[in-house]
């Protein structure tokens, strides 16, 4: 029954929280047009790097996943898919689930966000046209497997560069959901597994 009720490791539970972090900005940059600068570039170094050497390279440290793990000992409390964090991430691990089934769709992510590597090593994580770029990637690949509705203000969600940080940031949350069940997470996780998962959230926290 280990597959039902596992016991959850730092490298799983941080790759579940780099999907909240991700949805987290997500839903703060649909609501006021700007999020954390340092979490948003850590969270697209991370969906960049596809052949990172070890965690350090992904998670960096337990600090730069402190939005994530906040929100994820949240959900662990009460479940609520009300919250909008919440409700994209359950979202994004059903997406990252139908990516899994299209591995041709999987290898032009991959060279595309490879190219986009690249490009951040010459102009950094704050690129406009890197992040328009990958937001492009995203839309042209994903949105047509399961659309996220994000919810905001249109005041901010109608500009281009908001909107694209906004799918830049669902991007990321689908690698990190990719480690996630790559570290043997399971949806059915999310019920099963509540307790666990809150309890290393809040080791890690410490």
């Amino acid at each position: 029954m280990n597959w039902l009720f596992p016991k959850y490791d730092q490298r799983t539970t941080l790759a579940l929280a780099g999907v909240w972090q991700s949805t987290t900005l997500a839903n703060e940059l649909a609501g006021s047009g700007s999020c954390d600068s340092h979490s948003f570039a850590h969270c697209l170094k991370a969906l960049l790097d596809l052949d990172p050497k070890d965690d350090t390279e992904i998670f960096g440290q337990i600090s730069d996943m402190r939005t994530g793990l906040l929100q994820l000992e949240q959900f662990c409390q009460s479940a609520s898919a009300q919250n909008y964090p919440n409700r994209y991430a359950i979202q994004i691990l059903q997406l990252q689930k139908l990516l899994q089934q299209k591995p041709d769709v999987q290898k032009q992510i991959r060279d595309a966000l490879s190219h986009a590597n690249r490009q951040a090593e010459f102009y950094g994580f704050d690129d406009q046209n890197l992040i328009r770029n990958v937001a492009d990637t995203y839309r042209s690949n994903l949105s047509s497997l399961l659309e996220i509705q994000i919810m905001g203000k249109h005041q901010f969600l109608e500009q281009e560069m908001v909107a694209a940080r906004v799918r830049v940031m669902l991007f990321a949350a689908v690698r990190f959901a990719f480690l996630w069940r790559q570290s043997g997470g399971r949806t059915l996780h999310l019920l099963t597994a509540r307790r666990r998962i809150r309890e290393q959230v809040l080791e890690l926290l410490k």
